[in-house]
C-alpha cells in the first residue's frame, strides 16, 4: 500500500432509495461528523460526497474512506480527495468491529 493509499477515514450510510440517504463519518482522531438522518430525495451518491466535503473541511488528508452499505455488510474504499459514485464502488464483505461489554457499560 502506497503512503497516500492509506485508510484516513469512514463513512457510513443510512437509509433506502425510498426515505433518502444520510451518512455519519468518522475522522482518522475519532471525531464524528454528520447525523445519520435519511433526507428525502438525497441519494447515496450524494451522502457520499457530503461526507468527503465534511471531511475536507475538517483538514482530513489525501488517502482511502471506507464507505460502509447501509446495513453494515458491505464496504468499499474509494479516494477521499476524488470519491467514486455510490453505484461504481467496489463492495466486499465489512470488516467488523468489536467492542468490549465493560466499555459499552461505560459509554451508557
Amino acid at each position: 500500500m502506497k503512503r497516500n493509499q492509506r485508510i484516513v477515514g469512514e463513512i457510513c450510510l443510512y437509509g433506502t432509495p425510498a426515505v433518502g440517504a444520510g451518512w455519519l463519518a468518522q475522522m482518522p482522531n475519532g471525531d464524528l461528523l454528520g447525523d445519520g438522518d435519511p433526507k428525502p430525495d438525497r441519494t447515496f451518491t450524494e451522502a457520499i460526497f457530503l461526507a468527503v466535503n465534511a471531511m475536507h473541511a475538517r483538514g482530513v488528508k489525501p488517502g482511502l474512506v471506507r464507505v460502509f452499505a447501509p446495513g453494515g455488510q458491505v464496504m468499499a474504499t474509494t479516494p477521499v480527495m476524488h470519491p467514486e459514485r455510490y453505484g461504481d464502488l467496489k463492495w466486499t464483505e465489512a470488516i467488523q468491529y468489536t467492542i468490549e461489554t465493560e466499555k459499552l457499560m461505560l459509554m451508557a
